[in-house]
């Protein structure tokens, strides 16, 4: 199976209180694996665009960091995979399917605009019954599952009325 891989996003935030804010995620999953036998390698590659709305829990807080707990859900679009082993390329079908998430957040303040920040979160991503090859739906049917932890590592601009 597919254990590990890269993302790549970004999140839009509204914040509802001092302890409290709202955030829209896009998240790009790219999920990747290379199994080999003998001289045979089949390259997989698990993709899908996870947009939760998250909701987040200020836990602790003062002018140097921020710490926030993660609560989101949301539909993962396109989820598919790719395969190709050398000489023939495949691609699923696609799907959209429920994923769920749940963690904490830091944030390191530089200056009142910039901050460093980081995420570790635990998701639930599954999609069900994606045709093997999209061009042949006989070919059968597979599960994704796109679970896991996510480390997150970013830097964080904050406009508008302030912090």
């Amino acid at each position: 199976g597919v254990k590990d891989g890269w993302e790549f996003g970004g999140t839009l935030r509204y914040g509802l209180s001092p302890k409290m804010g709202l955030e829209l995620e896009g998240m790009k999953l790219d999920g990747k694996s290379t199994t080999t036998s003998g001289t045979d390698h089949v390259d997989v590659h698990t993709k899908g665009l996870a947009m939760p709305l998250n909701l987040l829990i200020g836990l602790s807080q003062n002018d140097k960091y921020d710490f926030n707990a993660i609560v989101g859900a949301g539909p993962l679009l396109n989820a598919k995979f790719t395969a190709d082993d050398g000489t023939n390329d495949t691609e699923s079908g696609s799907k959209t399917a429920f994923m769920g998430q749940g963690g904490f957040e830091g944030d390191y303040f530089m200056s009142r605009q910039f901050a460093l920040s980081g995420r570790v979160l635990g998701r639930y991503a599954k999609a069900n019954d994606v045709d093997i090859d999209k061009n042949d739906p006989s070919a059968g049917n597979i599960n994704l599952d796109m679970s896991g932890f996510a480390f997150n590592l970013g830097l964080r601009v904050f406009f508008g009325g302030g912090q």
